[in-house]
């Protein structure tokens, strides 16, 4: 009889452990997403200050937040029609996030491949010009192919393509562009 009770007392204490434990881990979770969110407030106004020209040094990026600083580069190259804002967006996320493109263009998963392509072609990051020309010789699927050669026509825009042939030394700026047909 004594060992059931020493039992029943052992799994409450157990219980109310585990209860503890959850709570304890809810509140980092929540404490780390109000981090999360306090920094992408005030990383909106560094980065609307450094397109307008108001600040010249370049926001920092708080490592595992490049997610966060990708959506708000998006919505504000978006919203900002002026040549100067884009051109000073297009000068930060190649100081800042080309090593985060590099990384995702190599990433297994395609989502993760094809919105880096997107972002590549947005901010016309000429330096992963070759790591496309690369990839484009590998086996990929047919939406991946026609996106990297969406990239590399929203470099020259005025140009029409009907086909691309790539040599060896490809670089954007001496891309020999054939018009067939």
């Amino acid at each position: 009889m004594r060992w059931i009770i020493f039992f029943i007392v052992l799994l409450v204490i157990l219980q109310v452990g585990a209860l503890v434990y959850l709570v304890v881990q809810k509140r980092k979770r929540v404490n780390q997403e109000e981090a999360r969110l306090a920094w992408q407030r005030q990383f909106q106004d560094q980065l609307y200050d450094f397109a307008t020209g108001e600040q010249t040094e370049m926001p920092r990026i708080l490592p595992g937040n490049e997610d966060l600083v990708e959506l708000e580069l998006f919505a504000l190259t978006n919203l900002t029609a002026t040549l100067s804002h884009q051109e000073r967006m297009s000068q930060y996320v190649e100081a800042k996030l080309l090593p985060y493109y590099q990384k995702q263009i190599q990433h297994r998963r395609i989502d993760r491949r094809l919105n880096a392509y997107e972002a590549i072609a947005q901010f016309r990051l000429r330096p992963v010009a070759q790591e496309l020309h690369q990839k484009l010789n590998k086996k990929l699927a047919k939406e991946e192919k026609d996106v990297i050669v969406r990239t590399w026509q929203s470099k020259k825009p005025s140009k029409p393509m009907k086909s691309v042939f790539l040599v060896p030394s490809w670089q954007w700026d001496e891309a020999r562009i054939c018009r067939c047909g």
